[in-house]
C-alpha cells in the first residue's frame, strides 16, 4: 500500500476589501510578525503589480475578499481571522 503524505508551505495570507474605486489590502507574510497594508486602486497596471508582489514571495497564496454592503461592512483585519481559520482547516 502506498502512503500519501501532503505537505503545504506556509501561506502567504491577503485579505482585500473591495470598493468601487480603490481595494485596502493587507499580507501576513509567513515568519513575520508585521503585516504589509498597502492600497490599490481599480486599474489593471494595480492589479499586475498586486499580482507581481503576491509571486515574489514563492509561496502559496490564501485569499479573503471583503465587499461591504449596506452598512455592514467588516474591518479587514477581521478578515485576516478567517484566512488564519481557513489556513488551519
Amino acid at each position: 500500500m502506498t502512503d500519501t503524505i501532503i505537505t503545504q508551505s506556509e501561506a502567504v495570507l491577503v485579505a482585500i476589501d473591495i470598493a468601487k474605486s480603490r481595494h485596502e489590502v493587507l499580507l501576513q507574510i509567513p515568519g513575520t510578525k508585521r503585516r504589509r497594508r498597502f492600497t490599490i486602486l481599480n486599474k489593471l497596471d494595480d492589479f499586475n503589480r498586486l499580482i507581481a508582489i503576491l509571486m515574489d514571495y514563492g509561496c502559496t497564496v490564501r485569499m479573503a475578499v471583503i465587499r461591504a454592503s449596506r452598512n455592514n461592512q467588516l474591518p479587514i483585519e477581521a478578515a485576516q481571522l478567517l484566512l488564519v481559520a481557513r489556513a488551519r482547516a
